[in-house]
């Protein structure tokens, strides 16, 4: 019945969105009039409830509360509703369909496999993972369990205190479903298929917009979604001979192509993609699917709002015709690079608002939107027109100084390129010359609109204002109260660093500079750089919100875990996947009466998709146990009988703990393997701990300090991890309450209820 009620509730969620695409975008094409109301639903969905729970805590009351606002919205958009006939099915819209059948529902097959084997698993008593959820699953789950009837604005409920700033809303809506009834495995995999599907479909919805053939939407889907580069190489490099051991260079200790293949498909991240051993290959191009999409839920969640944000953008920006755009009535025709047809304001607002509630979905997926927004609103304004040439060497040029200066402050990094032994040192530039060069850019941008006041182009310009302030309405509350509270309480945020993780630690580059990109991208980064020597309009205003993107992420760390950098790179590769795709197409179609071209066509898919192909490989390969019996016995006996919320004392080095995974309830300090990277410094609570648990007598101001409800004791891993456990003294001073034993000797659970 639970499944049944959380289902039907995500339903209602659904038609909501799709009622009010279809008031407020009628002319949209129909199979991405439904997508984009499907999307809009689950975000909506994410967002009302929470807002409810202000009112009653997040409870299944407060998801009632919600379908008020969500009835309101509707009549709203109803009465607002555009003039004009929705636009009906076609034949085009039945070729768009097979693109979507032959392309995005097997991929979402291959996801929804990996959902239902990769997130807790039952089997045979024992919760079972994948190797790419074996680390960060826990803690998403540990949000969700624990957001069940929680006060809002919630805390964190590994570091009590202290406000949860990490994005929540896409591990808030499994935690929906939970409290209807369903089981924490449906909970998170039911969602997460939904959102694969709807990234795949909106991805090809996106690239048929932008490229105009189904062909360029497929190939490109392909290339974004099994992505990898030119790793593959290296298991083909002197296959017969073995390169290393099991602990070093572990990719080539295999003696021909099938021990390396066996290797790859069983070792622990062996695949070519995303590699253990960084510093010996240097391949961190992951897969997305298999490493960002399965394990990172907030960016599952983010990308599946991010792709109708993108439509909606290219439609306000791009070119408009009556028979494909959004208007009631034929306008004048427009270009990317020349004459516009106003926007209608009801799609305006609707970007705006969509962009706004972004951030605590996915906060990088929201600076991307924002960062391409602004790269295209350049080319819209100041990039196009009579003076264009003039315009953008002027732009170049400055981006060029922009640039300059911050490779001069980071000079040891370019001495290195030449060097590895050089003791260059970096440069002492103050931050604020960085800025000089931009200052003057914005200012003779200004100048340019201010001389070239027609008043089309002011007009145009007043479109984006209102774009900008309607979500800058919504995102600010949410970065001034989350997103801003957190960075600024840590000096770990926004860093310069050069080049990503070619550089790590800014400690010089380990390959040159394009290799990196081209032996991690591969073949369709070289695509992309030959693509924008071509005169191409739509390709270069697509470009310029890519690379918009791209080079404050080459050039700025944006959180303490440099890797991270890629839920940026990734956006710019999910738009410039589209044009190396749609000049892919270009070659083979000139190519036409080569006898050949097959031959290549079939090489280079050889070459896109070998790597990504073996990362999601091994991924439906992988099966982890995460927790055993003994663990998932302790969480059932927590979870029935300790009062929600409740406060446990637990060890902090593992990560897998069944009180805050699966329980839901509130441990005094989680792993540094998440709060590290979010910015907490936890040494004092880690001391606090110890010395509790190795002196409860002495030490029962920790107990009185977190206000501690429950101990927590998994003896065979506290103890292996270096704590000592006195419990002979947590049996006089606290009540046991549970005891559990598991087929091994070593597997052993007790808890302690501590009497007020």
């Amino acid at each position: 019945m639970g499944v049944i009620l959380s289902v039907l509730f995500m339903l209602v969620y659904m038609a909501g969105g799709i009622l009010i695409i279809r008031c407020m975008l009628p002319r949209v094409r129909f199979l991405a009039r439904i997508w984009l109301g499907l999307a809009l639903g689950i975000i909506l969905e994410m967002w009302l409830p929470y807002l409810s729970a202000y009112l009653c805590e997040f409870s299944l009351r407060a998801h009632l509360y919600s379908l008020l606002p969500l009835l309101i919205l509707c009549c709203v958009c109803l009465l607002l509703k555009a003039p004009g006939k929705a636009r009906a099915w076609d034949e085009k819209e039945k070729r768009l369909l097979t693109a979507l059948l032959c392309t995005a529902l097997p991929l979402t097959l291959i996801g929804g496999y990996l959902q239902i084997t990769h997130n807790v698993m039952p089997v045979d008593g024992t919760l079972h993972v994948g190797q790419s959820t074996y680390g960060d699953l826990n803690l998403h789950l540990g949000i969700i369990t624990s957001f069940r009837n929680a006060k809002v604005p919630v805390d964190y409920s590994i570091f009590p205190g202290e406000l949860l700033s990490y994005p929540f809303l896409t591990d808030s809506l499994s935690a929906t479903f939970m409290l209807f009834g369903a089981s924490l495995q449906f909970a998170v995999d039911f969602p997460g298929i939904i959102m694969m599907l709807l990234t795949f479909s909106g991805f090809i919805l996106l690239a048929e917009r932008i490229g105009g053939k189904k062909s360029v939407a497929v190939l490109s889907c392909l290339l974004f979604f099994i992505n990898g580069g030119l790793g593959f190489f290296y298991s083909l490099d002197m296959a017969g001979a073995r390169l290393g051991s099991g602990a070093d260079n572990e990719l080539q200790s295999g003696a021909g192509l099938l021990q390396r293949l066996e290797i790859i498909l069983d070792g622990w991240y062996q695949t070519p993609a995303n590699h253990a051993e960084f510093g010996t290959y240097n391949l961190r191009w992951s897969n997305v699917i298999a490493d960002m999409m399965i394990p990172q839920r907030t960016t599952l969640g983010g990308w599946c709002q991010l792709l109708p944000c993108l439509y909606l953008l290219w439609e306000f920006a791009s070119a408009r015709r009556f028979d494909e755009g959004l208007l009631p009535e034929p306008q004048e025709t427009s270009t990317v690079s020349g004459r516009w047809t106003p926007a209608d304001p009801r799609l305006v607002i609707l970007l705006g608002v969509w962009g706004g509630m972004l951030p605590m979905v996915h906060t990088h997926s929201f600076l991307a939107l924002a960062l391409a927004s602004a790269g295209i609103l350049l080319y819209d304004q100041f990039l196009t027109g009579g003076r264009q040439r003039l315009r953008t060497g002027l732009f170049l040029g400055l981006l060029g100084c922009v640039i300059l200066m911050a490779l001069l402050k980071n000079r040891s990094v370019i001495c290195r390129l030449f060097d590895s032994r050089s003791d260059a040192e970096d440069i002492d530039i103050p931050l604020f010359c960085f800025f000089i060069p931009a200052g003057i850019g914005a200012g003779l941008c200004a100048a340019d609109i201010i001389l070239d006041h027609s008043g089309s182009r002011l007009r145009r310009l007043a479109e984006w204002a209102v774009y900008g302030a309607a979500a800058a309405v919504l995102c600010l509350p949410q970065l001034l109260t989350w997103t801003f509270s957190q960075t600024a309480s840590s000096d770990h945020f926004l860093s310069l660093q050069f080049n990503w993780v070619n550089n790590a630690g800014g400690d010089g580059m380990r390959d040159g500079y394009l290799w990196f990109y081209i032996k991690n991208i591969g073949l369709p980064f070289l695509l992309l750089l030959i693509a924008l020597l071509e005169k191409d309009p739509r390709r270069r205003m697509l470009a310029c919100g890519a690379f918009a993107v791209f080079i404050p992420a080459e050039f700025i760390r944006f959180q303490p875990n440099e890797y991270d950098n890629n839920k940026l790179f990734y956006v710019w590769y999910m738009l410039c996947a589209v044009i190396a795709a749609d000049y892919a197409v270009q070659i083979f179609g000139k190519l036409k009466g080569l006898r050949g071209r097959w031959a290549l066509a079939v090489l280079a898919c050889i070459v896109f998709f070998t790597t990504g192909s073996l990362s999601i490989a091994r991924e439906c390969k992988s099966d982890f146990q995460t927790f055993s019996t003994c663990q998932v016995e302790a969480a059932d006996f927590i979870e029935h009988n300790t009062p929600e919320h409740s406060v446990f004392i637990t060890a902090w080095q593992n990560h897998i703990d069944p009180a805050s995974a699966l329980a839901g309830r509130t441990v005094v300090c989680g792993p540094d393997l998440w709060l590290y990277w979010h910015g907490f410094d936890t040494q004092q609570r880690h001391d606090d701990i110890r010395r509790f648990y190795a002196d409860p007598a002495s030490n029962t101001d920790v107990i009185g300090k977190y206000g501690v409800d429950y101990i927590y004791v998994d003896f065979y891993s506290y103890e292996s991890e270096g704590l000592i456990i006195n419990e002979d003294a947590l049996n006089e001073m606290y009540e046991p309450v549970y005891e559990g034993r598991g087929e091994n000797w070593w597997e052993r659970i007790c808890i302690w209820k501590v009497d007020p």
